[in-house]
């Protein structure tokens, strides 16, 4: 997703350069998600206040979801045809991490939290929503059936937050200001492993189990 140039593109694993690109996105276009069932693309969008979703050749593109404020990050769940996204603060309400069908309906909130929610990840096999407050820079679970609540993992103010991923085991989160892909253990926060790069921004991890 290039803001700066409004577009959408779509590239292979096996860098060979972009396969297909959509243009008309907004410069306040925040975060992407991918439903790998069906190839269907979601992104927030705080211009619109709205949450889009495009067929894989780009087209067919239309609002899924509408009149939200401050939408930021989001994720799928297709085998439970679940949408989330996280919802920040705004002069008459809290920040939140919201749900809904992916088609947009049964729009439900699965957690009132405090801070500046981010990005946010799922945990497929726990069945667990996890986000970045960058308030603090903290990392956060809770249940997505809400049985579960607002749980703090990891804590770390020298930290610039930018997004995070969950696969198996482990949490790994971005920190821009340190140039750092932390990898942290899901339930504990303990740090396992760093890895220094350049000004890392997005993460994914490919492999069994990822969606």
């Amino acid at each position: 997703m290039d803001v700066g140039r409004g577009n959408l593109a779509i590239a292979g694993l096996d860098s060979k350069g972009i396969k297909r690109n959509h243009r008309g996105i907004t410069t306040k276009a925040k975060a992407i998600a991918v439903d790998w069932n069906s190839g269907n693309i979601y992104w927030t969008d705080q211009n619109h206040e709205w949450i889009f979703t495009t067929t894989p050749d780009f087209k067919h593109t239309r609002p899924v979801v509408r009149n939200i404020e401050k939408p930021r990050g989001i994720a799928v769940y297709p085998q439970k045809g679940l949408l989330f996204w996280s919802q920040q603060q705004t002069k008459d309400e809290g920040a939140k991490i919201m749900k809904s069908t992916l088609s947009g309906y049964k729009k439900h909130v699965v957690a009132t939290v405090q801070g500046r929610p981010t990005s946010i990840a799922i945990d497929y096999a726990e069945d667990r929503l996890y986000w970045i407050d960058t308030d603090g820079m903290k990392v956060w679970y809770a249940s997505i059936n809400e049985v579960e609540g607002p749980t703090l993992i990891f804590h770390n103010n020298s930290l610039s937050l930018k997004d995070l991923h969950v696969f198996r085991e482990w949490v790994y989160i971005t920190s821009s200001m340190t140039n750092q892909i932390l990898m942290l253990n899901k339930t504990s926060g303990e740090v396992l492993h760093t890895i220094f790069t350049s000004s890392p921004a997005a993460v994914a991890v490919i492999g069994g189990g990822a969606q």
